[in-house]
This record gives C-alpha cells, structure tokens and sequence, in this order.
C-alpha cells in the first residue's frame, strides 16, 4: 500500500483520541476511549490504551498500523529531555510503528495543531491538568509552564477553600454553598472543615464541581463569580506571557481544554473581553479541530507535506 496515511493520537488523563487520514485530508477513522497518560519510561502494559486506540481507529479505517506514512502522538507525561530517547522507544516498540515514522510531543503541543494552522500561535489548555504551548512556525512548537509549577488557578480545587469559607463567614452563605455541599455527599456544614482537612472528600467529585460553579456563576453568585474571574484572570496572563516571548502581535490565541470548555460560550466571551484589553492587537479565536486531528497533521507537516487545505477540510468534518 502506498503509505499516504497518518493516524493522530492525543492522550491524557481522562481520555484517549484517535485519528486516521489521508494526504488529501479525508477523514477514515476517528475514536474515543480511556486516558492513556504516562510518567516515566511506560511499560507495555501501561501503553495497552494506546495500542487499543490506535488498533481501533485503524480497524475502522481498514488499514493496519504498518501502512501509515506516519503516526503523530501527543501524550500527558512527554515532559523531561532525559527521558524522551526511551519515551519514544517503548512507546514506537508498543504499537510496532518504526521509530522514524513516529512523532512524540507532549498533548499541549497536539493541541495547538488542532487549535489553528497559522505560523505563529499559542494555545492555553485546562482540562485534567494544565497544559500551554506557542510557536512562531509549524513544526517549532514550545511548551509553555506543563509542569505546572508555578501552578494555574483551578476553580475545582479552589472551591474547598472557599467552602470553607462561605461556612465560617468570610465569604457569603448562598444556595451555592448546599449545592457544593450536597454535590460532595456532606449533610451538614459542620461536617466539612474535618472532611475536607482528612482528604475525605472523593477527589472525583472534587473535580466534577465545574457544571456547578458555571452554573452558579451564570446566576449570579458572588463566591461563582470570583472563582471564574480569577481563573480567567490567570489564563489570560498565561496567554500573554507566550505571546511576550513570541514577540509579535501577528499570531492567534486559542483557550481550551475540557475544564474551560465547560464554561462555554460566556467564559469565552469573558476571555475575550479581558483578552481586547491585554493584548488588544492579537487575535482570539476558539480551537477548529480537536488535539488528535491536530497530531495526524502534525504526522503530516513530519513527513514533508503541506497542512494547509487539509487543515481546512478537516475542519469542516466538526468532530466534536
């Protein structure tokens, strides 16, 4: 088979993407299923999402792994240069794809060819973790903080604090604060500050508080609201830090990830009013194709071809 196939991977925490097409942008396959994050060297068994994935999306397209021109794969855990050689090495040995026809970065990196195919970009992701990335041309992209050290400000795990103190006094007592008490299985109010200091909290049900607090902040809550200021507040000084480095107005800025996107259209038109007053001669725009579309070009752009009307063709296919 002449090898004008790509398969895109994205994998995190919460969830893996696959994606099959071919250089005339043709969309053969494309799958979802369990996270497939990694630290360290993986072992095989820890790659076994990925290789699922990645078999299904090819069994759905007809082909097998060995016809692809190219795989492009971005995963949760690429983060450290000293690990990348034996990284790349277990993870091409898991799926039987050769070395040279295989593409690792961190999934910030894939997110940012899906977001746009413009030279100069950067992209600001909240999901399950944080994740950040510019460039001032295809195939150079940086990460920007995927450590997380300097950290990001996360409104799931914000709001323990701030039901704690909407109990004691020092932030209002509103419906709010029984529906975060609720949502976290607590009967009564005094029974927090213990829970919550003994980690007796589920922490999937810390995370899960996202439809809450966007709901609560749309109606209005004072306690919703400052967590949502702030945490927009924080993904536009993350923006503009990227776009400092760049140093050009000429480039796009995209907000994403499946925390933000939980805000919808409101907490996109509240970045973008901040963003007009920050960095009022960059564009901002929302992401067009998802991460794993976003890896099969960048499996593209590697083996030499251009992404343009690709980009384009894909992005009518609106996978969601």
């Amino acid at each position: 088979m002449t090898r004008t196939l790509f398969i895109g991977i994205d994998g995190g925490f919460s969830k893996t993407e696959a994606a099959v097409i071919n250089e005339e942008g043709a969309l053969l396959a494309f799958t979802r299923g369990p996270g497939s994050a990694i630290r360290g060297i993986p072992s095989k068994d820890e790659c076994k999402s990925l290789l699922e994935r990645a078999s299904e999306a090819c069994d759905q397209a007809g082909i097998s792994i060995e016809d692809a021109a190219m795989c492009g794969i971005g995963l949760s855990g690429i983060d450290f240069p000293s690990e990348f050689e034996g990284q790349h090495a277990r993870v091409s040995e898991s799926l039987g794809i050769a070395p040279e026809r295989l593409t690792l970065v961190n999934d910030g990196i894939v997110a940012l060819w899906g977001a746009t195919n413009a030279e100069a970009a950067a992209i600001v992701q909240h999901g399950s973790d944080f994740t950040a990335a510019y460039r001032n041309q295809l195939g150079n992209e940086v990460l920007f903080g995927h450590l997380n050290v300097g950290g990001i400000f996360d409104i799931r795990q914000e709001l323990v604090k701030a039901v704690g103190r909407m109990i004691d006094g020092r932030l209002p007592y509103t419906d709010f604060t029984e529906a975060v008490l609720k949502h976290y299985g607590i009967d009564y109010s005094d029974e927090f500050a213990e829970k919550a200091y003994r980690h007796h909290i589920n922490n999937k049900l810390i995370l899960s508080t996202p439809p809450l607090i966007f709901d609560a902040w749309r109606q209005g809550d004072p306690t919703a609201t400052e967590l949502v200021q702030k945490a927009m507040e924080d993904y536009v000084t993350a923006a503009e830090a990227m776009i400092k480095r760049m140093q050009t107005d000429d480039a796009v800025v995209f907000f994403g990830g499946g925390l933000i996107d939980q805000g919808g259209d409101a907490l996109q038109a509240l970045l973008a009013d901040r963003w007009r007053v920050v960095c009022p001669r960059v564009r901002m725009d929302s992401p067009r194709l998802r991460p794993a579309l976003g890896a099969a070009l960048m499996a593209v752009h590697a083996n030499g071809l251009d992404t343009t009307v690709l980009f384009d063709i894909l992005a009518k296919e609106k996978i969601l």
